[in-house]
Formats: C-alpha cells, sequence, structure tokens
C-alpha cells in the first residue's frame, strides 16, 4: 500500500540520479548542475528518447517520451501520467495525471476496492492485521480508505498534503484545478490510443494477427472516443445516467456494451436486477 501498485505520487515518484562526466557536458540541460536539483518533471517513458538524444539521433515522433538530455532535448513537459492495471490475479482500472504541485487520480473501476485480495501481498502480516482489524470495526479514517469502495475522482495538493489524505476533489476551491486535470487526463487517452479500456480478452480479439498497438491506432476497430464517454459514464454512480447505460447495452460495439453493464454493476445490485432482461441480449 501507497508503493507498489500506488497510483499516487507516493508510489509513482521515484529518486534519479543523473552524473555527466565534464567530456559530455555540452550534452547536459540548462539545468543541471553537479550536486544540484531540479525540478523538472520526468517519466521512465522519457529514457529511450532521451538515450536516443544523447547519441545524436532524433526520436521518432510515435515515441511518447521526450529527451531531457542531449542535442535533441525537448522542452519540459508540464504533466506526467500513471496508472493500475493489472496485479497479478486482479485487475483495476486506473489513470492518473500530476504536474509541480497536484497529483490527479481517475478510476473507472470504482467499486474494486484498492485492497483487492492478491495472494502475495496478504503473505504480509501486517495485511492480514489491518484487514482483521477493519473486519471488527476498530479503523478510523483514513485508515479504512484501502479496504472500501473508491472516489471516482481524487485530487491531491502536493506541496501541503505530501502524504495525499485530503482528497481535493470536491472541493470548490480547486474545481478549477480539477477540470483542468479532468482534460490533460482526456488528451492523454485520446493521444495515446489508450487501450485500457478494452476487456484484456477483447484487445487481442480485435487485433487478430496485427500487435494490439496497430490495432489502437485504428478508430474503425477501436471507436475510443465513443468508449472513453460511456467508460466515464459508466463510473460516475449516480442514478439520473440509468437510462444512458441501459441504452449503451444495444449499442453494436461490444466494449461500448461493456461499460454499460459495468455502470450497472457500479451503481449496485438493484441496478443490475431491475436491467437482467437488457443485460442477457446485451451478450451478442
Amino acid at each position: 500500500p501507497r508503493s507498489k501498485r500506488w497510483p499516487y505520487n507516493s508510489g509513482l515518484n521515484v529518486p534519479l540520479i543523473l552524473h555527466i562526466p565534464e567530456k559530455y557536458q555540452d550534452l547536459a540541460s540548462e539545468d543541471y548542475q553537479a550536486g544540484g536539483e531540479s525540478d523538472r518533471l520526468v517519466g521512465f517513458i522519457d529514457l529511450p528518447a532521451t538515450l536516443l538524444s544523447l547519441v545524436g539521433m532524433q526520436p521518432p515522433s510515435h515515441m511518447q517520451g521526450h529527451a531531457f538530455l542531449g542535442k535533441h532535448e525537448a522542452a519540459p513537459v508540464r504533466y506526467q501520467y500513471g496508472f493500475r492495471g493489472r496485479m497479478d490475479e486482479r485487475y483495476d482500472l486506473v489513470r492518473s495525471v500530476r504536474d509541480q504541485r497536484y497529483v490527479y487520480i481517475r478510476h473507472y473501476m470504482p467499486h474494486r476496492i484498492y485492497g483487492q485480495y492478491i495472494q502475495y501481498m496478504f503473505q504480509t502480516p501486517t495485511t492480514r492485521v489491518w484487514k482483521q482489524l477493519y473486519d471488527e470495526g476498530k479503523l478510523e479514517a483514513p485508515q479504512t480508505f484501502f479496504w472500501e469502495p473508491k472516489p471516482v475522482e481524487e485530487l491531491y495538493d502536493l506541496e501541503y498534503d505530501p502524504d495525499e489524505v485530503q482528497n481535493l476533489a470536491a472541493s470548490p476551491s480547486h474545481r478549477t484545478v480539477l477540470h483542468r486535470f479532468r482534460e490533460a487526463h482526456k488528451n492523454w487517452v485520446m493521444e495515446t490510443r489508450d487501450l485500457g479500456f478494452l476487456p484484456e480478452g477483447e484487445i487481442h480479439q480485435r487485433a487478430g494477427d496485427r500487435t494490439p498497438y496497430e490495432m489502437g491506432q485504428s478508430d474503425q476497430d477501436y471507436p475510443l472516443a465513443q468508449i472513453f464517454e460511456m467508460a466515464q459514464l459508466a463510473a460516475q454512480r449516480d442514478m439520473e445516467t440509468l437510462p444512458q447505460l441501459v441504452e449503451a447495452l444495444g449499442a453494436e460495439d461490444s466494449a461500448v456494451r461493456y461499460w454499460g453493464a459495468l455502470g450497472l454493476l457500479i451503481r449496485g445490485k438493484e441496478a443490475v436486477v431491475s436491467q437482467a432482461e437488457a443485460l442477457g441480449k446485451a451478450l451478442k
């Protein structure tokens, strides 16, 4: 918890230590200084582009990362992106975005708790004791957070709340920040053609003899805008959108039907039971 498999800054932030020999100082960035620090946001996806830049090669446009050293150093980016997906025998669908100050987390399966049973995780005595105390009602917030359904969105101010405890997603004074991160998240999903909005088996079924990446570039094979819109709607939990979810069960694309069905599940047993017939017809 709060490290491996955790989409917060605490789970994704890692130290990066650079040493550039005197002979190669011309390849350093402007903010490089021996013994100094840089607040530039970089990620693991930036390493391949940076390596190519260091040997004098222009990183190809299909690379998602940006060079932060070398001849083809790119301008610093405003955001870095993270995700949580399959974890051994369990899966989830979480995306995160952070800038210099805030981290935003978007859940698409909020009914799946952070503390899903993972056999490896429950080998640790602390996890078992923690779960036992929760079941016995002996914990207080935020200790219980790990074992309960997740909020749809989370927003944390890393400057004033480095432990990421106070969720600001519902804060009126942070509404502008929240909308900015929502837009950044959406833009990244569309730009990278994020395949996470397809069930695992369907990714390979749709790809056939192609790679999943190749399949994902085709809007005919993967109508991402339509699927993503339904995924966002499905995760909201509000009952006012129930008619739209039911309508999605009759969609031509199976992934849209999937999110319609998942949206009913997220809203609880009553929603599922009320649409049992429509769910049966969606299995086509």
